[in-house]
């Protein structure tokens, strides 16, 4: 099933299954995860910009475009 979707989506299906064994993706996830705990982050849809911003939930199109700019702007 996952190799139809993949393909179907254009993925390579071979890339797509290999994805569920590699350790180096199992680590990434586990980082993710564990950075989101330490935020406090609970649930989805969350965003963090540039480890400055959050924005939680469903977000009109201005409160991404200002955590955006604030991002650029602390550059």
């Amino acid at each position: 099933m996952l190799r139809r979707v993949a393909q179907d989506i254009g993925l390579d299906p071979d890339d797509a299954e290999r994805s569920l064994t590699d350790p180096d993706i199992d680590r990434a996830v586990a980082e993710d995860i564990e950075a989101a705990a330490r935020l406090g982050i609970t649930g989805v849809s969350y965003f963090v910009f540039g480890g400055r911003y959050a924005l939680s939930g469903a977000q009109p199109v201005e409160a991404f475009r200002y955590a955006l700019e604030s991002v650029i702007d602390a550059r």
